[in-house]
């Protein structure tokens, strides 16, 4: 992979999968933002709390790619996709993507009682999917994920 085409594919990975489009959260309370936002919004969070974590900034930034294609199992595409390139513990956390979304959204942004043995992994991507939605907030520019999509997807 040539190092200069990184910018360009990057936002091609994300685009590819319409994460460019609008798309309205659930909960019509909180702000509308694109889905690219979103990613952004959620990939910073990770950026921000685990610098040094390319497997779990790459897996906050593409959790939803997939949604375009099925809403109800985005969470397991996006976790097969990135397998054999992330961790167990965040490969468990995308394949119970769409569960953690669904309980979050129905406790006002908390997990019910019986999720308290979730991974570090799991908790962390739930909290911030449910709280990327303000387009005012922390959002890293694309290239700034860069280094860390390049270690990830590096063969």
């Amino acid at each position: 992979m040539n190092p200069a085409d990184l910018p360009e594919r990057a936002q091609y990975i994300l685009m590819m999968f319409g994460m460019d489009a609008d798309w309205r959260d659930p909960n019509e309370e909180r702000s509308h933002v694109s889905g690219l936002q979103h990613a952004l919004l959620c990939g910073t969070k990770a950026l921000r709390h685990y610098p040094e974590d390319s497997e779990m900034i790459v897996a906050a930034l593409l959790h939803d790619v997939a949604r375009p294609m099925s809403d109800i199992f985005h969470g397991e595409v996006i976790a097969y996709i990135l397998k054999d390139r992330v961790r167990p513990a965040i490969f468990e956390a995308l394949m119970i993507h769409g569960e953690l979304q669904d309980q979050m959204l129905k406790n006002g942004g908390k997990l019910g009682p019986g999720y308290h043995r979730l991974t570090a992994e799991a908790t962390c991507l739930a909290a911030w999917d449910y709280t990327s939605f303000d387009p005012e907030g922390d959002m890293a520019p694309i290239t700034e994920f860069l280094p860390h999509i390049a270690k990830v997807f590096s063969d």
